[in-house]
């Protein structure tokens, strides 16, 4: 019982803020890409998706344009996936991303994908 009264651990905090943020902001119709698809849709009620388990970046960015995602959260969650998958992409091809808000201790990203422009 006493546990259940118990906040959460602060990056999952900031995890939700973010979603929280996207339900005042009112963007329900956009793709966020993150670690815990459900409970964000559930917080922001917007599409949610997770992002694939690959080291190549390039499979992995074009699988967020596949997915047509808006958004990505880079969190702090303590998932290894995070680390080994995500960041790097990121950290690779940082003009493809831009910080649209940011959650200190720990830092909690989100992050503006810049998906390819389709050329006809």
């Amino acid at each position: 019982h006493l546990k259940a009264k118990n906040d959460y651990p602060v990056a999952w905090k900031n995890y939700f803020n973010v979603a929280s943020w996207f339900k005042k902001e009112g963007l329900k119709d956009v793709v966020v890409i993150c670690r815990k698809p459900m409970l964000f849709h559930l917080k922001s009620g917007t599409y949610t998706s997770t992002y694939k388990y690959s080291a190549d970046d390039q499979d992995l960015l074009n699988d967020l344009t596949n997915r047509e995602a808006e958004y990505v959260v880079l969190d702090n969650l303590g998932y290894r996936q995070t680390y080994e998958y995500l960041l790097p992409a990121i950290n690779n091809n940082k003009e493809r991303f831009q910080v649209v808000f940011k959650l200190d201790n720990p830092d909690t990203y989100l992050l503006k994908f810049n998906r390819p422009i389709n050329k006809l």
